[in-house]
């Protein structure tokens, strides 16, 4: 009987790691790692490492003191804890490089998470508002979406 394939959710980030580097290369692996760090700098409130940096950590495999898939799953249950992730984001003017580096990721992962993304990239660059509700939902659909997958990469750009 074939074992069942993991779910992205269930791969630790050293996995996710490798399968990044096997498929596409040193430079796609290094723009994952560089995104793995979190905004440490900037007096970012744990639910923001939890909601962004979190997903991208996948599950924990040895070290229990930061932010991995669980703790993003725990903000997912209080969306209002998304809601303030997102507005941190925009009200703090140093985590451009941040979300610069969270977007490399995703361009990696899941491009319809980097799109959501950058959009609040754009807007803040722009000093417009943003509708922080429709937002983290959708950045919440995107995510949980590659979360619920067996294949780090998209499908479509895994050959490339």
């Amino acid at each position: 009987m074939p074992r069942r394939k993991r779910r992205n959710s269930e791969k630790s980030w050293l996995t996710i790691l490798r399968e990044i580097g096997k498929e596409k290369g040193e430079a796609a692996a290094w723009l994952y790692a560089t995104a793995l760090r979190g905004p440490d700098d900037y007096d970012a409130p744990w639910y923001v490492k939890a909601v962004f940096t979190g997903p991208l950590r996948g599950c924990k495999d040895f070290v229990s003191a930061v932010a991995d898939v669980s703790a993003y799953h725990w903000c997912a249950k209080r969306p209002d804890n998304v809601r303030k992730a997102f507005r941190f984001l925009m009200k703090n003017r140093h985590t451009d490089h941040y979300l610069k580096h969270l977007i490399a990721a995703w361009e990696v992962l899941e491009p319809k998470v980097a799109k959501v993304l950058t959009r609040v990239l754009d807007v803040k660059r722009r000093s417009r508002a943003l509708r922080l509700d429709d937002i983290s939902s959708e950045y919440m659909l995107e995510v949980a979406g590659w979360l619920r997958k067996t294949n780090v990469l998209p499908e479509e750009n895994k050959d490339e």
